[in-house]
């Protein structure tokens, strides 16, 4: 925690702890509107700094607005080009592929900073369960009507100072390689 950070820390406590101390002894001393007032107004202080805090880490996460329009929906018919994505270890989801979704997707490729500048667009190849298994073997355990969609790792601007922490982060959305999603079916 830095020296900016103290003060906050200080206040989010008294918050917190504050309407503990304050609100028995105004009810001790028959105040006990007061003492409901100090448990209703700091806990509603709190609700609002948690409110306007996500409202913030949104904005800054979604910088791109409608980024859904941004990928190139390429349907996959062929399992030669599946092959290809395995063997590239190209970024799944096994997702839906709502506007949402994807702008969370494409906003957070931006913020770590792995897309390539002069690239409007991203190429996101859709596919299912049926036609990966006819790539990969029969025997792999995925539904035929599961849905896939992959991201090459080659349209990405991955170098050697961001691939550790992509490849740290790709976690946190939902995302795994699809060689590993292959291989631990």
């Amino acid at each position: 925690m830095n020296k900016k950070e103290i003060p906050y820390a200080i206040f989010i406590c008294t918050l917190l702890l504050g309407p503990w101390i304050a609100g028995p002894i105004l009810f001790a001393c028959h105040h006990p509107l007061a003492g409901i007032l100090a448990f209703v107004i700091p806990y509603g202080c709190l609700a609002l700094i948690a409110f306007l805090r996500k409202r913030k880490q949104q904005k800054e996460m979604f910088k791109i607005p409608n980024a859904h329009t941004r990928f190139t929906v390429i349907p996959v018919t062929e399992p030669e080009k599946i092959r290809k994505l395995k063997k590239g270890s190209a970024l799944t989801f096994r997702e839906d592929l709502s506007d949402k979704r994807l702008d969370m997707v494409f906003n957070w490729l931006n913020n770590e900073g792995v897309l390539k500048p002069e690239s409007d667009s991203l190429n996101l190849y859709v596919y299912d369960g049926k036609l990966l298994k006819e790539a990969c073997g029969k025997k792999k355990r995925f539904g035929d009507e599961e849905r896939f969609m992959s991201i090459d790792l080659r349209d990405l601007d991955l170098n050697d100072s961001n691939m550790r922490q992509f490849s740290l982060d790709h976690f946190n959305i939902g995302g795994r390689w699809l060689d590993d999603i292959v291989e631990n079916s």
